[in-house]
């Protein structure tokens, strides 16, 4: 069944946890896996809270989410001040204080692609194969 969800949200961090809810509650309506719900609550809240702390310049974000032909797509968009982005950065190191949001989301999906403009915020977008449950989750 196709479902598509968008989210306009305040950048504060209690919105995190809205994201995360409406995101796995979806997947469970569908019958996701509770492990492939538990990456999309990692990656959504990695996304969502690169917004909160990083997205100067603007109050809100954007989270759509499209679940159609057994993908989930999710884009969590900013009006923020954006940043540069280098796609071949080597990866942080395990304990390093930050920096491991783009990494995780890129390890616990199929494909990420991130835009980022100076003056026009940040998009980031995912996407993952979903894994269904053999039987109804009650």
């Amino acid at each position: 069944m196709p479902v598509s969800i968008t989210l306009c949200l305040p950048r504060e961090v209690e919105s995190l946890r809205m994201a995360r809810t409406v995101v796995s509650a979806a997947l469970s309506a569908l019958e996701v896996t509770r492990a492939c719900r538990e990456q999309f609550a990692i990656v959504v809240s990695e996304a969502c809270g690169n917004v909160v702390a990083h997205a100067d310049g603007t109050d809100a974000y954007v989270v759509r989410v499209n679940v159609t032909d057994g993908r989930c797509d999710v884009e969590v968009v900013d009006q923020g001040a954006g940043f540069v982005y280098d796609a071949q950065a080597p990866r942080p190191q395990p304990t390093a204080a930050s920096g491991r949001g783009l990494y995780l989301i890129d390890l616990l999906t199929d494909q990420v692609i991130v835009t980022s403009d100076l003056e026009h915020g940040t998009t980031v977008w995912f996407t993952k194969r979903l894994e269904f449950t053999d039987t109804p989750t009650g």
